[in-house]
């Protein structure tokens, strides 16, 4: 039998590729038989293939493999093994898988890979309920995450908050990450400004939009600007609509004023010739009184 032959080489080959080709085949499969080889097969001494077989349970969707993943997630010394489960609990909505979540948030490991998978799975749950414990983990631990995976996680909670009472306060963390020096995190703020959905972040957006001086910063602007009026209730339609067009008006006029002042700046001075005509003005009548005094004195021979 195949699930037979796979299970074996993946408990007895000698060689860890050969025994991940096998986890990876069971996994394909996706029956019952698969997934009984692969929970009876977890127990592996290289880690390498241990992280295969716990990726591969992950992607089963089934109650013996949520307990799984949960026996992983709280016993695994190997915190990327833990991480892979925890990533892979995010599809159940159990409060137990919940508890586990909210604890290994405040878990301490190599680049903090559990309090992110966690993070992550929390944002698949979208649970509005999370939001608070995950907001107070960033406001207190905000410097011991990288700048990218601090990124998602900013966005993360945006989610989790659209639509709450919390607005308000996670708008207000989002805006102290605004101004920061680090293009990508802050990009990833105003793009969890526009997640979050809160009307009041309008101004701000607008004017990142338009007057930012990092292109790219300006084009992520922009985009949080318009997924906000999409998500906004209580603006018509046609208000978002032309508070677009307004936006964008905005920017060509901008655009004119500076290709304007452009060739102004490279055109010549103009020479005065107010003086120049005045003299001839003023010589007009010389010449015309010459003339008149030639006719008089003329006479006939």
């Amino acid at each position: 039998e195949v699930v037979q032959a796979l299970q074996e080489s993946l408990q007895q080959d000698t060689f860890y590729a050969v025994r991940q080709a096998a986890a990876q085949a069971l996994r394909r499969m996706a029956t019952d038989e698969a997934f009984q080889a692969l929970h009876d097969s977890r127990q592996q001494s290289d880690a390498r293939v241990r992280l295969t077989v716990v990726e591969c349970l992950g992607r089963f969707y089934r109650p013996e493999a949520r307990q799984t993943l949960l026996d992983v997630a709280r016993h695994e010394p190997n915190p990327a093994i833990a991480s892979a489960a925890l990533s892979a609990l995010g599809k159940y909505h159990q409060a137990e898988v919940t508890n586990v979540l909210k604890q290994s948030l405040r878990s301490e490991s190599f680049r903090n890979e559990l309090a992110l998978a966690a993070v992550s799975a929390l944002g698949d749950q979208a649970d509005p309920q999370s939001a608070r414990p995950l907001l107070q983990v960033l406001q207190e631990r905000q410097a011991e995450f990288p700048h990218r995976e601090l990124g998602r996680a900013l966005n993360v909670v945006a989610k989790l908050s659209c639509g709450e009472e919390r607005q308000p306060e996670v708008r207000d963390f989002l805006l102290g990450f605004v101004e920061t020096p680090n293009s990508p995190l802050r990009s990833a703020a105003i793009r969890a400004l526009g997640t979050l959905g809160d009307p009041t972040s309008t101004a701000v957006l607008e004017t990142l939009a338009a007057e930012d001086r990092d292109d790219r910063v300006a084009s992520v602007a922009q985009s949080a600007l318009k997924v906000l009026q999409e998500k906004t209730p209580l603006v018509p339609k046609e208000l978002a609509e032309m508070r677009k067009l307004l936006t964008e008006l905005e920017k060509s006029q901008q655009k004119l004023r500076e290709q304007l002042d452009r060739i102004q700046s490279s055109r010549p001075p103009e020479e005065d010739s107010s003086d120049e005509d005045s003299d001839k003005e003023s010589d007009e009548p010389d010449k015309r009184l010459t003339r008149t005094a030639g006719q008089k004195g003329d006479t006939t021979p």
